[in-house]
């Protein structure tokens, strides 16, 4: 699959495409397979950039709509992406692409080792790829988050998934309760079987607004 294209052609239809939201699921789906127990096209996601296409309501900037291309970013950062922020062109509101990218999300961390007859025949699948878990919560850090005058820069997989692990209803602003959910999703996949990413999950620290929210008081009280 690797060497014919076929999984890159499927992963650019999937996360970099103005297919159809159903189309783009079924190729998720499809790649699903293709991922499970192979480091070849698990490794072609890893390594892979692309640039999205992303749909765009009509506006000042865009009378008619349409779609805008993304700056280039990691095929994993926008597999997430997907994932937590739902398709663009239905508004984020479709649920079937984001459960087709859980589910290839999951595959793609596992790892797989053929059972010849050796003295441990029971060891024949070995949950793995600490490698790309490791990657993705290496980037899950307040320091991995883009400086604000780079905000058009791409965030890594990590921050993406972050944000959405950290993130509340603010009054009188749209949420979307499944982003979170979807976050907790991946980050669960993310540390199942893996001790060392549990350990690196453990030593995590998340960032922290009291301190921003003591020194507003304080400067609200003086006004």
């Amino acid at each position: 699959m690797v060497t014919s294209g076929v999984t890159r052609c499927l992963l650019e239809l999937a996360l970099s495409s103005n297919a159809p939201a159903s189309l783009k699921a079924q190729a998720l789906n499809t790649l699903t397979p293709i991922m499970l127990a192979s480091p070849k096209n698990q490794a072609l996601l890893t390594n892979l950039v692309m640039a999205p296409l992303i749909a765009v309501p009509a506006d000042e900037e865009h009378p008619q709509g349409g779609f805008i291309r993304l700056p280039m970013r990691g095929a994993v950062g926008a597999l997430v992406g997907t994932v937590v922020d739902g398709e663009g062109a239905m508004g984020g509101r479709g649920l079937r692409g984001r459960a087709a990218g859980v589910n290839m999300f999951e595959v793609s961390l596992r790892a797989f080792r053929i059972p010849f007859l050796t003295d441990e025949p029971k060891k024949a699948y070995v949950t793995g790829n600490d490698d790309a878990r490791l990657g993705i919560i290496a980037t899950m850090s307040p320091g991995s988050t883009p400086d604000p005058e780079t905000a058009d820069a791409p965030q890594s997989a990590g921050t993406l998934l972050l944000n959405a692990l950290v993130e509340t209803p603010l009054p009188g602003q749209p949420f979307d309760p499944y982003r979170p959910l979807f976050a907790c999703l991946l980050m669960a996949h993310l540390v199942r079987n893996s001790e060392a990413a549990k350990r690196a999950a453990r030593e995590m620290v998340l960032p922290s607004f009291d301190d921003e929210e003591d020194a507003q008081e304080e400067s609200d009280g003086l006004i």
